[in-house]
């Protein structure tokens, strides 16, 4: 492990099967960075940096390999196909370099502490083992190779399911070009911005709303919580709307009322001791495209990796896949403080 600061290198504490609600909601460590050289991958990168500025935080970078498939673009891989030696030691030393050069590009004057390490490993274990005990763990919505799976496919659900820290996706700038092995402007950084957090009463949004809270504290933003439904009919239905899922405020349901109440209680006790700001929404329509419609132009994305009704396993499935597709801002799934890791929905 190499690290660009005079603190010398972290270290990576073991992680308990359960997870430390306390050390959840931390945003003092460090953050971990998924980096395989693609442009989706620098924007996590330049992101971590700028998050680790307000956090007095530190960034570890992380890049996969395995041999003899290499996770990194091809022009790297081809200039470790062409050297002599232990293959193996070449890859190792060959991301290594590379890492050093994109940390001392992503630092760009910011006084951050910054380690890198290349693994050898599949992307998702190699992630999942290197975030442990971390603050959050920061990857790329658009990676090449090594990431390329990680938010699309079964690679992230096994990151989602696994890890024990925040995962925190980041989309590449919009409407930019940024080559590949550069990196790019952090993205929605500025302050006083807005935070979208899905709540809906479950352990999971709890935490999500808190985690949210907390960031929102720290960036001067202001705090949504969203409470999204269906009408449904049929098996399941209760009332013509989806189980678990929370109605309008108005509705003359009197659980899905309850239900509004309750979440907007939560809402308003998650600020007591702060000064953020908290506001509420409930809206009818399919859980991911009312997340990502009223996410548009926010800072952040917040929801929890278990819930009721439309986000029970929303997070590892079509409903995560959208969001992290088609949301412009950085997604951030927060696991639950609840459950051990190894009884998590499969």
């Amino acid at each position: 492990m190499k690290t660009m600061s005079e603190k010398g290198a972290l270290s990576h504490p073991k992680g308990a099967d359960t997870l430390d609600a306390a050390r959840l909601l931390d945003h003092g460590g460090r953050l971990v960075v998924g980096v395989d050289g693609s442009e989706g991958s620098m924007a996590a990168l330049r992101w971590a940096v700028s998050e680790a500025q307000l956090r007095g935080a530190a960034v570890h970078m992380v890049m996969a390999w395995r041999h003899p498939q290499s996770y990194w673009p091809a022009t790297v891989w081809t200039m470790m196909m062409d050297s002599s030696g232990d293959t193996r030691q070449t890859m190792a030393n060959a991301a290594n370099t590379e890492l050093e050069r994109l940390g001392m590009e992503a630092r760009q004057g910011q006084n951050a502490e910054i380690t890198w390490e290349a693994m050898e490993g599949h992307p998702a274990e190699v992630l999942v083992r290197a975030a442990e005990g971390a603050g959050a763990l920061v990857v790329g919505s658009r990676g090449s190779g090594g990431f390329v799976g990680v938010l699309l496919g079964s690679v992230s659900q096994h990151v989602v399911v696994h890890a024990s820290c925040p995962v925190i996706l980041i989309p590449a700038p919009a409407g930019e070009s940024v080559p590949a092995g550069t990196v790019p402007p952090a993205h929605a950084h500025e302050p006083f911005g807005r935070i979208v957090v899905r709540v809906d009463g479950s352990d999971g949004s709890r935490a999500a709303l808190a985690w949210a809270v907390n960031e929102a504290q720290l960036r001067g933003a202001s705090v949504h919580a969203v409470i999204a439904w269906e009408r449904i009919t049929g098996p399941g239905a209760t009332n013509g709307w989806a189980v678990g899922t929370g109605g309008p405020s108005g509705d003359t349901d009197p659980v899905m009322a309850t239900a509004t109440v309750e979440v907007t209680r939560l809402a308003k006790e998650s600020v007591k001791g702060s000064d953020v700001t908290i506001s509420c929404e409930a809206i009818e329509g399919h859980p991911a495209q009312v997340l990502v419609q009223c996410a548009e132009g926010a800072a952040a994305l917040v929801v929890g990796s278990r819930g009721h009704g439309g986000f029970v396993g929303a997070l590892l499935g079509s409903v995560s896949q959208h969001v992290v597709a088609h949301a412009r801002c950085p997604v951030v799934l927060i696991p639950d403080p609840v459950h051990p890791r190894h009884t998590r929905p499969q």
